[in-house]
Parts: C-alpha cells; sequence; structure tokens
C-alpha cells in the first residue's frame, strides 16, 4: 500500500497534470480533495461532495483551508492577512463541527456544538472536501450547470475511487451524484435508512455510505444537522457514536 503522504501528492500531481486541459470560457478547474495526507490515515474516510466552489474556478481548495506548515496561518485569509471567504463559517462551520463529532466520538457533543468552529477547525486536515462544478460560481446554480457537471463526470468518478471514502457526505447534491455513481436509468443502491430518518442514507456495491444531506449553508442549527447525519450514519452501522459513550 502507498505511504498517506504519496498517495496524497499523487492524487494532487494527477490533477494539476490534466488542470491545463479541462477549461470552460477561460477558467480552469478548481482542485480539490483532501486537505493533508492525514485524510488517508482515518480508519473512517470522510467526503464532503458540495456543488461548487466559491468565486471562480482556477484555484485549489486545499491551499485556500491549508495550514502550509505555518501555525499561525489563518486558513480562510490571503497572504496580506485579509478574509477571502468573509462568510466560511456558513459552510465551513458545519463541516468543522460535524467532522469533528464524526471522526473524534469522546468529544463533547455540546461542547463542539456550541463553541466557536475556529477551536476544532484543524479537523480538516482528516476530511476530504470536493465539488461536483469545478468551474466555481457563486450562491445560485447556473443554468448551464447540468452541463458542466457532465464535463466533470470522469473526474469525479476518479476521485471517489482514489479517496476511497467510507461515508459521503452530499450538501444538496446527491441527486446529481446519484445519477453519475449510479447510473442514468436510476438503479438503486441498498438503501440503509428507514423511512423516518431525515438525511436517508444508501450503500454502494463497494460498501461507501451515502449521506443525502442539505448543503452545511443550510438554516439549520449544527445540532440538528449533526443528529441527522448522526442518524444516518448510525442507520448505516457506522460511526454508532451513542453507543461508545455508554
Amino acid at each position: 500500500m502507498k505511504g498517506h503522504q504519496k498517495q496524497f501528492d499523487d492524487f494532487f500531481k494527477y490533477l494539476r497534470d490534466i488542470q491545463a486541459d479541462l477549461i470552460h470560457d477561460s477558467r480552469q478547474i478548481t482542485i480539490d480533495g483532501p486537505i493533508e495526507p492525514e485524510y488517508f490515515q482515518q480508519d473512517q474516510r470522510i467526503l464532503w461532495v458540495l456543488k461548487e466552489p466559491h468565486g471562480g474556478g482556477g484555484e485549489s481548495l486545499v491551499s485556500y483551508v491549508q495550514r502550509q506548515n505555518n501555525p499561525d496561518k489563518d486558513r480562510f485569509a490571503d497572504q496580506a492577512g485579509k478574509q477571502r471567504y468573509s462568510h466560511w463559517f456558513v459552510t465551513y462551520g458545519k463541516i468543522i463541527k460535524v467532522s469533528k463529532l464524526l471522526l473524534e466520538p469522546s468529544e463533547n457533543e455540546e461542547k463542539v456544538l456550541t463553541s466557536n468552529p475556529r477551536k476544532y477547525e484543524d479537523i480538516l486536515d482528516k476530511v476530504a472536501i470536493i465539488n461536483l462544478n469545478k468551474f466555481g460560481g457563486g450562491a445560485t446554480v447556473s443554468e448551464n450547470y447540468p452541463e458542466i457537471f457532465k464535463m466533470h463526470k470522469d473526474l469525479i468518478c476518479w476521485q471517489l475511487e482514489n479517496l476511497e471514502p467510507d461515508i459521503i457526505i452530499c450538501g444538496n447534491t446527491f441527486p446529481l451524484l446519484y445519477k453519475t455513481i449510479f447510473g442514468e436509468e436510476y438503479h438503486k443502491p441498498e438503501i440503509l435508512s428507514p423511512s423516518n430518518v431525515k438525511y436517508p442514507s444508501y450503500k454502494d456495491e463497494k460498501g461507501a455510505i451515502y449521506v443525502s444531506a442539505y448543503h452545511p449553508a443550510c438554516r439549520k442549527k449544527a445540532q440538528a444537522y449533526h443528529d441527522n447525519i448522526l442518524k444516518a450514519t448510525k442507520n448505516a452501522g457506522l460511526l454508532a457514536r451513542k453507543q461508545s459513550l455508554t
């Protein structure tokens, strides 16, 4: 098996190699994936699948939130210290809190969910984040979004294959991912959740669990967002947090 650092380096070398070839309206793809090699070390690998990066393409989502070997670096500021994404906590706040509790279930749930996410932001180093639209766009999905998504279908499948996630949390992206991964005819994957679960979960042929959730920037409080995802993963037989605490 490859070393974790080599897995990380090879993953992004491939993306950089193809970046210049994937251009749309003079925009290159945004490079995304695991934030740090620690992702590959996790017993349960968590992948967040979002719609599109904020702003235009051509940048690296990974370098955007990396510490880059500088413990004092603000993950969400440019080199001059200016916040590049002033509302980062709207999306990343929930990603941080939910990921923290799923990966480290011994943490105090109430404390994590009510704290400033900055306190736990280093958990980002242990997860991966990708977007379906690699070109970026903004707060709304453009009319040609489905066509752009199709352009990235092979790349997204490659990312899923090489990231080998155990849990894929889809932030309002499962319907699009469903068509790509499970076929245009909506071949049913195995559904794991009972009908009364807010966020249904599914299992693919390799055993990966997909959670069909709202986007983390939704107006739901972190507590409700986390609880719904927890229920989905528990019904999948994974990360049984409450059992581990009793």
